[in-house]
């Protein structure tokens, strides 16, 4: 007869179903509701609080319902609010605003265009609407309006042309001719002494407009000058010194001769390929194209005098986009955004101020957004504002996010926004982004591309590269986890799995680790809620309208990673999961998770992570309840006159049960109190006894189990049994438990009936089982042993990790 012992921890890896040959000792076999961590051992789920109805009953199925956590500014002038966005019945979508302390209506004003795009194409906000807060703005993208040109163009100009008699000579001929219309001015010789004045530019162009004569040997022909003639062909003018101005609706040809190759008199009409041509002052408005600037990113650019003050002669040339060309993207077809005014205390949900085209015309500057494809998210990435389609994906100006051309066609600018294209060769669309401090990871349908920069994210320095090619399912949540991505996909016709894709340091992979591959049947497919707290390093992931949550649990030290567990949740029967947000600080240990409930209420529920029972310095009922149950539900009132002190709270608050009351710090009579004396019309239990320096916990059963891996006694090295025959007897057990611990521990041999010793708190550290048929044939691979820890009660009993001792008995052999 051979001893064995071993001591196996809580396990860190969380569940595997893999074949027990291969599946490592320190995973469970199967969990539900419960967390397998590190240091706290097995414990249950973190019980559902119930904060409050976030929205009403009747509403539409919860797979139509959006929402997002807005955290209110720092100068505390808004709270934390909840947008929701809530699909109808006729297809319209409703926006609604609701505080996050409170969960009562907050005002909101939605403009008519605000509402057209969320109506548009009738959106199921779940799968259809993108949601990103970034400071002032909370931007919402409608997956199913396809980005569209601007219906409207830049304002065209009249033809117009400015005549500039730039240097003067004697004896000079100067030619103009407009429109057939011609005027010759032949300057003087110089012989007379005044004949300096009628070499003046600003005569010159005097004479050739209103006429006179000029002796004894220059001449203006016609006598009259143009101008009249100018007039009754339709043009407006206006001289200014030296400048022609005029402009007319109907086109017209306007042509200069002066004798040294146009260095004195210029005609400005349509482009010109010298800036340097260019009056210093000009009509308010007047536009012209230079073609063929040198050193220019593009040939060809307008620009446009701008008066300044207005209505003077003096200002400046600024570069302009070509009139009539179109305005660049429609901001109706581009995501709108609910924006909070601090100085009214409002909130607005309206189009955003996009800005159109800046600069050069639709062949020039080009949009960056495909017409006819459509917004698949909203991100952040290094102070721009991210756009994604299926083909490239777009960084805002860098001085705004709402600026998608740049400003200039001279040279390219750092704040200039960013176009990219998808570098795959494959047939993948981008459909998310995840964002990391100098990476931008873009998940495309069947690769995956990383868009980095060194030092400031510029158009000249940013680049994109093929990271991974993995099939991704887009719509699923994509959530940071330290250096790395985890995703939802695929894995087969019926169920799908949690990946991993290792993004910086010296774990960058091209194809993503499976982190689900021991437990093919645990997730849903097309689970499309999920968030993630920073500093726990767990994540929490649904699938809307089911009744299951999924949490993973990833620990790290350095770039190891110690642990990597996958757990479900069930959520109260009849309810159903319908959004998961956690608020964005490092510190949070909370998530709200919404449900539906049997009545068709949304109603907001908190999963606090960090406690393992609810505390109150004040209250004498310490509360670990799920779902309906608040500490302010519980009145608690001492007698002192009998030395007696009374509790009253709710009996049945959920298609759970009813409530559990238990009481510590008695060692000889701590446990779940039997007493209850009375249960009122009202649906409340009364309870009484002499227990005033005793704490009491109150709360709802549910259940929570862990299932061990199978104990076999097998070699270290090869895995395989030690015997070929004999059998195994368990004796007991020794399991470390931590405080508060109702448990019951269900022991199976195989093909033998199923064990169960209950586990009250007086002796939760050992349980012997020598009186159990435990004998386990060691001959046959698939015998097993089974031990599941069980807590179903209202408390958080942890187990940190138990010891086995059995007997292997050999089986004597005839020779």
């Amino acid at each position: 007869m051979t001893k064995i012992t071993d001591y196996i921890e809580a396990p860190l890896n969380g569940i595997s179903q893999a074949a027990h040959q291969v599946r490592r000792k320190d995973t469970a076999e199967d969990t539900l509701n419960a967390l397998v961590e590190v240091p706290e051992g097995f414990r249950k789920r973190p019980p559902l609080e119930f904060i409050g109805t976030i929205m009403a009953s009747g509403l539409t199925p919860a797979n139509t319902l959006q929402g997002v956590l807005i955290e209110g500014p720092s100068e505390g002038t808004a709270d934390d609010v909840y947008l929701i966005l809530n699909r109808n019945p006729d297809d319209s979508v409703t926006a609604l605003l609701r505080s996050y302390d409170t969960l009562g209506a907050i005002s909101l004003t939605v403009t008519p265009a605000a509402q057209s795009y969320l109506d548009s194409s009738a959106p199921a906000p779940v799968r259809d609407t993108r949601l990103l807060t970034v400071e002032d703005y909370t931007f919402i993208a409608n997956r199913k309006v396809p980005i569209a040109a601007h219906p409207d163009s830049i304002a065209t100009r009249p033809f117009e042309a400015i005549v500039w008699v730039k240097l003067s000579d004697y004896s000079r001929k100067y030619v103009l001719t407009i429109d057939g219309i011609t005027v010759t001015y032949v300057a003087p010789e110089g012989n007379a002494s005044d004949d300096a004045d009628d070499i003046d530019t600003s005569q010159i162009m005097d004479r050739m407009l209103n006429g006179g004569t000029v002796t004894p040997n220059g001449s203006v022909t016609p006598s009259g000058g143009i101008g009249s003639a100018l007039t009754s062909a339709g043009f407006t003018w206006s001289r200014s010194g030296s400048l022609l101005f005029l402009s007319r609706a109907t086109d017209y040809a306007i042509t200069v001769e002066d004798g040294i190759g146009g260095t004195a008199m210029v005609a400005l009409k349509g482009s010109t390929p010298r800036p340097s041509d260019l009056p210093v002052y000009a009509p308010d408005g007047f536009t012209i194209r230079i073609t063929g600037a040198a050193g220019s990113n593009n040939d060809d650019y307008w620009i446009a005098f701008e008066a300044d003050p207005p209505g003077s002669v003096t200002g400046v040339y600024r570069e302009v986009p070509e009139p009539g060309a179109n305005k660049g993207v429609d901001p109706a077809s581009l995501p709108i955004g609910l924006v909070f005014d601090q100085d009214t205390s409002t909130w607005t949900l309206d189009t955003l101020p996009w800005l159109e085209r800046q600069t050069g015309n639709a062949d020039i500057a080009p949009s960056p957004l495909t017409f006819g494809d459509f917004i698949q998210s909203v991100g952040w990435f290094r102070g721009r504002l991210r756009l994604l389609t299926s083909g490239e994906v777009l960084y805002t100006g860098a001085d705004s996010p709402f600026r998608l051309f740049p400003s200039t066609l001279l040279t390219a600018t750092d704040s200039d926004p960013i176009q990219l294209i998808n570098p795959s060769a494959r047939r993948s669309f981008f459909r998310e982004g995840a964002t990391f401090d100098q990476r931008d990871v873009l998940m495309g349908t069947a690769s995956q591309a990383v868009v980095s920069c060194e030092g400031p994210f510029r158009l000249a320095a940013a680049r994109i590269d093929e990271l991974a090619s993995y099939p991704y399912r887009g719509g699923t949540p994509l959530l940071p986890a330290g250096d790395n991505i985890h995703f939802l996909s695929k894995k087969g016709a019926f169920y799908g799995g949690l990946y991993e894709l290792s993004i910086n340091g010296p774990l960058q992979r091209t194809q993503a680790e499976d982190l689900t591959a021991g437990l093919p049947r645990r997730l849903p497919l097309d689970m499309d809620r999920g968030a993630s707290l920073k500093d726990s390093y767990l994540s929490l992931y649904a699938k809307t309208g089911e009744a299951s949550l999924y949490a993973h649990v990833y620990r790290y030290a350095g770039q190891d990673r110690i642990q990597s567990g996958f757990f479900p949740f069930q959520v109260p029967t009849g309810y159903q999961v319908v959004n998961i947000l956690a608020p964005q600080s490092e510190s949070a240990t909370v998530m709200d998770v919404w449900l539906l409930d049997p009545a068709g209420n949304v109603v907001v529920t908190r999963m606090d992570f960090s406690p393992m029972l609810r505390d109150s310095a004040t209250s004498q009922v310490l509360t670990t309840l799920d779902l309906r149950v608040t500490e302010a539900d519980c009145d608690v009132a001492y007698d002192e006159d009998n030395d007696r002190t009374g509790i009253q709270l709710p009996y049945v608050t959920t298609e759970n049960g009813p409530v559990q009351v238990s009481r510590r710090g008695d060692p000889e009579n701590e446990g779940l109190l039997a007493e209850i004396q009375a249960v009122t019309d009202t649906g409340y239990v009364i309870v009484n006894g002499d227990w005033s320096a005793t704490e009491f916990y109150a709360g709802l059963v549910y259940d929570a189990y862990w299932t061990l891996s199978r104990i076999h006694h097998r070699d270290p090295q090869s895995q395989k049994p030690l015997y070929d025959g004999g059998a195994f007897g368990l004796r007991h057990l020794v399991f470390d438990c931590g405080p508060s611990s109702f448990l019951s521990f269900e022991v199976t041999a195989s093909k033998r009936p199923t064990v169960t010793y209950e586990l009250p708190p007086s002796a939760f550290s050992e349980v012997p089982l020598f009186e159990g048929p435990f004998a386990v044939p060691m001959g046959d691979t698939t015998d097993k042993l089974t031990i599941r820890v069980r807590n179903a009660s209202h408390l958080q009993g942890t187990v940190l990790g138990f010891t086995f001792v059995g007997e292997h008995n050999l089986r004597s052999m005839g020779v």
